[in-house]
């Protein structure tokens, strides 16, 4: 019963707090508000996102080593600061934004800046550092 209890619980926690996340005819929706502007180029490759009136907030790129399909990373630079967050390619842009708005990134459709460091802390994979660049 316990066990019932819990899975309950977490389940209405996930529906009561979580928020949905739209991106749809380059506009950025939460909880079906429009909340910012993206512009989407080079086959979805370098994204970049604007508050409503046209202000650079960040930026989200994939970065391809050379090496494969699945073989690069992301990279997110906030243009407010000089924080850079690096990870794996497994992530949507969809959940990027939902990791943004968890940790209070994004909060009421802005970028709260005081928050980037925390975020930097706990999704930053350090991509780049790893990476062992050759010259030919």
């Amino acid at each position: 019963m316990k066990k019932i209890l819990f899975t309950l619980a977490i389940t209405f926690s996930c529906f009561a707090f979580g928020q949905k996340v739209k991106l749809k005819n380059d506009k950025l929706f939460i909880d079906d508000k429009e909340c910012m502007k993206y512009t989407s180029k080079e086959l979805g490759t370098k994204n970049s996102f604007f508050s409503l009136d046209g202000k650079p907030l960040f930026f989200l790129d994939v970065i391809s080593t050379g090496k494969g399909i699945d073989d690069g990373y992301i990279k997110i630079s906030f243009t407010d600061s000089e924080e850079i967050v690096t990870m794996g390619v497994g992530y949507s842009k969809k959940s990027i934004v939902s990791q943004l708005i968890e940790m209070g990134v994004i909060d009421n459709c802005k970028i709260n800046s005081e928050r980037i460091k925390d975020y930097v802390k706990r999704y930053d994979q350090k991509y780049e550092q790893s990476i062992i660049r050759h010259t030919y």
